[in-house]
C-alpha cells in the first residue's frame, strides 16, 4: 500500500476570525519575527483533530461526514499564547468535552486508515518523552490524553532565553486582537503543507443544522 496522502481532520473557524487570526500573527512577526507563519495563501487557520498519511481523500471525507459534530459550533475564547518544541507559537483554547470526544472518534475511525507516520516531517526538539512516543507510534504528538486543541500560529526566528516572558507577553495580545470568542463554522479534510500547515482543503462538513 501507498500512503501518499498527507491529510488532517480539523476545525475551521468562521471567516471573520480566519482574519483576526492573521491579523494576530502580523503584529507578532512584527514584535518578535517569524520564519514559518499561518497567513493566506499558505494555511488556512486550524485547529487539527488528527493527522497522518493515507492511501487517498476519499476514507477520510467519509469520515469527516460520519462525525458527531453536535454542540460545536459554540463560542470558543483563547486561553493563552504558548511556545512549543522551543519555538512553535500556539493559541490555545479549551479542551471541551466536545472537542475532546470529536478527537477520540476520529482518531478511532482514522488511525487505522493511516500509515502511522506523520504528515509533517519536521524535526521536533524540545518535546516530553510522552509526544516523543505518541509521535513514533501514531505519527502526531498529541493523541488521546495528551490531546490539546489549539491553532498553530507560525514559528519564531530565534529560541527565547525566557520562554515564560514571551509567552505572557504574547498572550498579553489576544485582548487587542481577539476582542470576540472564536467560532468554528466547519470540519474539514485537509491536504497538509509544510509544517502542519492547512494547504487545501479537501472537503467540508458545515457544523450549522440549517
Amino acid at each position: 500500500m501507498r500512503y501518499d496522502c498527507k491529510l488532517g481532520i480539523g476545525l475551521v473557524p468562521r471567516k471573520s476570525d480566519q482574519d483576526r487570526i492573521y491579523q494576530l500573527v502580523e503584529v507578532i512577526e512584527e514584535n518578535t519575527g517569524l520564519g514559518f507563519k499561518t497567513e493566506p495563501g499558505v494555511s488556512t487557520p486550524h485547529t487539527t483533530i488528527f493527522q497522518g498519511r493515507f492511501e487517498g481523500e476519499a476514507g477520510i471525507n467519509q469520515i469527516v461526514e460520519s462525525l458527531d459534530i453536535t454542540g460545536l459550533d459554540i463560542p470558543y475564547s483563547a486561553t493563552g499564547i504558548s511556545i512549543w518544541a522551543q519555538k512553535i507559537l500556539f493559541l490555545d483554547i479549551p479542551r471541551t468535552e466536545k472537542i475532546a470526544g470529536l478527537h477520540y472518534e476520529t482518531f478511532a475511525k482514522a488511525f487505522s486508515l493511516c500509515a502511522g507516520k506523520p504528515a509533517d516531517t519536521q524535526k521536533l526538539e524540545g518535546i516530553t518523552a510522552a509526544e516523543q512516543r505518541s509521535f513514533s507510534r501514531t505519527g502526531s504528538p498529541f493523541v488521546g490524553d495528551s490531546y490539546q486543541p489549539h491553532f498553530t500560529l507560525g514559528h519564531l526566528v530565534e529560541l527565547p532565553a525566557d520562554p515564560t516572558r514571551v509567552e505572557r507577553e504574547l498572550t498579553q495580545l489576544i485582548s487587542s486582537y481577539l476582542t470576540e470568542p472564536l467560532r468554528f463554522e466547519s470540519v474539514v479534510n485537509y491536504e497538509v503543507g509544510a509544517f502542519g500547515a492547512c494547504k487545501r482543503i479537501v472537503y467540508e462538513r458545515s457544523l450549522r443544522s440549517d
